[in-house]
């Protein structure tokens, strides 16, 4: 799958940095907007600004492990 402006940058807010991003994050998941295990930061190749994205599968369960061996609070465990 080829990276397109319109997936990668149209639509999605920009974050001036990579914590911004990441604090956003957190805030969704807080918020129950998301599962923090979901989503990931990512400089955007056409506009310079951080986005956030989903997680490709494996990532997502490798994070989904990690916080629920440390009984992070955002974790969501069905």
């Amino acid at each position: 799958m080829s990276i397109t402006k319109q997936r990668s940058c149209d639509g999605k807010v920009p974050h001036d940095s990579e914590l911004m991003a990441v604090r956003v994050a957190r805030t969704m998941a807080q918020g129950g907007q998301s599962k923090i295990h979901e989503l990931h930061p990512y400089q955007c190749l056409f506009c310079g600004k951080w986005h956030l994205g989903h997680a490709d599968p494996e990532t997502q369960e490798l994070v989904k492990a990690v916080l629920h061996k440390h009984k992070h609070p955002l974790i969501r465990m069905k």
